[in-house]
């Protein structure tokens, strides 16, 4: 059932993911301002995603997710009835505080209980399933939110509230004695490996192109190509698509495949293919969406199943790599605003050269 807690939480993630630009531009905010309200969205999850893997590892993971839930959906409730973009960036840290609460320790969890050698199928079952919300998202995110926002941010509310009493539902079925995972004994030396630096360095350049890609494509649809939110929401969705059909076919893959030389393949091919949204071609631009999705999804992938398979304390992995490649995020948002005012243009040519040195990286 923690399958669907993930569905849920992502569907509500992805919408608002894609929605959020225009919502803080309909509040007056300027581009450059939701850049930094991306930031501190992130910067919040970067705090304490580390200690949340920590907790994961020593503690009940209820601890942490029934926490990060309610943050999550409180922080909802205040987006729906804000009339100033100034108050944004003190939603944005609770709702940031939320999902770092959240999503990893939902990686973690599934690291957690896979059998040795099944990390990459298991990773690509669960791909699958969370890629089922990158489709619902955006599509009814865009479609509810071009209706009326209200209806929009009440539907992202009933979604968590439904995630919450599931967990609530499954905390209860649990024997007082089994609350505590089996604490493991934290070996940091063991997180100083290489395993963890790579992978850590090359999330951190492909997550600046993220967060680059995330504040600027909806503006560019909008704004640029003179296009509504529904058509941001058909490409995600199509990405969405690409993502479980990948993650199908990446968790399956051979057991001879060496996870990092194909990543940083998949990268570079994925890093060129960027440059084609400038053919300002909405059609192309979603079929380029469509196999960077593909490709790009061997990163989601197969590093946990890398990581799974390398580093016995997963949990305050997860949390590590989580907060470097959330760092990463960070500067894409930052500079997002800044470039996009100098031209629309200049966001995704950064975004090709970050994606680019991730792939050399791996």
């Amino acid at each position: 059932m923690l399958s669907f807690v993930s569905i849920f939480v992502n569907t509500v993630f992805f919408s608002f993911l894609i929605i959020f630009p225009l919502y803080a531009q309909s509040l007056g905010a300027p581009v450059y301002v939701i850049g930094l309200l991306a930031v501190s969205f992130v910067l919040a999850r970067i705090i304490i995603q580390p200690l949340a893997g920590i907790l994961f590892d020593t503690k009940n993971k209820y601890s942490v997710l029934l926490p990060g839930l309610i943050l999550y959906l409180i922080a909802f409730i205040i987006y729906n009835f804000l009339e100033y973009w100034q108050y944004l960036f003190v939603v944005r840290v609770i709702e940031g505080l939320g999902i770092a609460l959240l999503r990893p320790s939902l990686v973690a969890y599934i690291m957690a209980i896979t059998k040795e050698g099944e990390y990459r199928r298991a990773f690509g079952l669960y791909n699958s399933l969370s890629y089922t919300s990158t489709i619902i998202g955006p599509l009814v995110g865009s479609l509810l939110y071009t209706l009326n926002r209200e209806i929009f941010f009440l539907f992202a509310e009933a979604v968590l509230l439904v995630s919450l009493v599931i967990l609530l539902y499954l905390k209860s079925q649990v024997e007082v004695y089994d609350v505590y995972m089996e604490k493991i004994n934290i070996n940091f030396r063991n997180l100083k490996n290489p395993s963890v630096f790579i992978v850590s360095l090359g999330n951190f350049f492909e997550y600046i192109g993220l967060g680059l890609y995330q504040i600027v494509f909806p503006l560019f649809v909008v704004n640029v190509l003179g296009l509504n939110a529904v058509y941001v929401g058909i490409t995600y969705a199509i990405v969405g698509v690409g993502n479980i059909l990948a993650s199908q076919m990446w968790g399956n893959y051979g057991k001879s495949l060496h996870e990092l030389l194909i990543i940083g393949a998949n990268l570079v091919m994925a890093s060129i293919l960027i440059l084609l949204y400038f053919s300002r071609n909405i059609l192309v631009i979603m079929l380029v969406a469509l196999v960077n999705a593909i490709l790009i999804n061997a990163l989601y992938t197969l590093w946990p199943a890398y990581i799974g398979r390398k580093v016995t304390a997963k949990g305050s992995a997860v949390g590590i790599i989580s907060a470097v490649q959330d760092s990463g995020n960070i500067l894409g948002y930052a500079i997002s605003g800044y470039l996009y005012d100098v031209s629309y243009a200049l966001p995704f040519y950064f975004d090709s050269f970050f994606v680019f040195i991730s792939g050399i990286t791996y």
